[in-house]
């Protein structure tokens, strides 16, 4: 664990406190959302799947989509205060597949259109929904951010010793899917972004967590006659 009741303008560059500074990277990728979407306003390309007209809304499914803010940011919290080491790997995860994201959004700004004019009930998860609805405008939906973010939570517990346990393992796993479900069953994304998010989650693993841990078995291995 690192004390971080010593860290210090002055110290911040060194071995035991460098990692704070990725933290920088929130700063710049949610300052970049916001303009991107709630300001820029333009032509967009419309995601449509004939699977997405098949899927029903079901608003309670806004309970796993909530789930991933707690889950991403908890997590990125819990591994900044007690596991650097997967800190690092999580930060690293976020910034090569947020980024690529951003840079599609830039390239190939998209929208959908699946959001029911009116909703049939009137509850507490309608209620929910329609505040995600306002703050969330429907564009920059491919590839989905919040179904590369709960991949991340998942690969940041497979890949941390304080998570050793199958459970961890599996229920972690088991949440990625359900929020990736939920993204589609409230409407907020089609089929297409979650596939999409999913094969950019699976490009970061293979870059942060796959390589460099083959490569350390390989060195490991060579190491001993």
């Amino acid at each position: 664990m690192v004390d971080y009741r010593k860290l210090r303008l002055s110290n911040i560059h060194t071995g035991e406190f460098r990692h704070v500074i990725l933290l920088l990277y929130w700063v710049v990728y949610l300052s970049w959302w916001l303009v991107s979407n709630l300001l820029l306003q333009g032509e967009h390309h419309l995601i449509h799947a004939p699977l997405d007209d098949r899927i029903p809304f079901v608003e309670a499914m806004v309970i796993p989509y909530c789930i991933w803010y707690i889950a991403l940011f908890g997590m990125t919290a819990y591994l900044f205060f007690f596991d650097v080491t997967g800190f690092r790997r999580h930060m690293y995860f976020v910034m090569i597949t947020f980024t690529i994201a951003s840079v599609t959004f830039g390239v190939y700004p998209t929208c959908v259109d699946l959001r029911p004019d009116t909703f049939e009930r009137n509850n507490v998860f309608t209620w929910i929904i329609g505040l995600i609805y306002a703050f969330d405008n429907p564009v920059n939906a491919c590839p989905s951010i919040h179904v590369i973010g709960s991949f991340g939570v998942t690969f940041a517990v497979w890949h941390s010793r304080r998570f050793a346990s199958m459970g961890w393992k599996i229920g972690s796993f088991l949440l990625a899917l359900l929020i990736s479900a939920s993204t589609v069953m409230i409407k907020q994304h089609s089929v297409v972004d979650v596939y999409w998010g999913i094969l950019v989650s699976v490009l970061g693993y293979v870059v942060v967590y796959l390589i460099p841990d083959l490569r350390h078995r390989k060195q490991t291995v060579g190491s001993h006659p």
